[in-house]
């Protein structure tokens, strides 16, 4: 079995979710890092970012990717 590399897109709600220390993102999927997955990861975010007031990228230790360009 191969270990894979995983994208996690994240939200939150509002503007007051992301100003809340103690509140959690919400988790909107996972995304292995093989295949087309950038064009996966970003049809999920122009699918979201609509409905949520910030949509972000993580890995899989929970590094912010916020500097990541496709």
């Amino acid at each position: 079995m191969t270990d894979k590399n995983y994208i996690h897109i994240m939200a939150f709600r509002t503007e007051l979710d992301e100003d809340t220390p103690d509140k959690e993102p919400l988790h909107i999927d996972s995304i292995a890092e093989e295949g087309d997955w950038r064009t996966d990861v970003q049809n999920i975010i122009n699918e979201n970012l609509p409905k949520h007031h910030a949509v972000f990228l993580e890995d899989d230790l929970g590094t912010d990717l916020s500097g990541f360009t496709f």
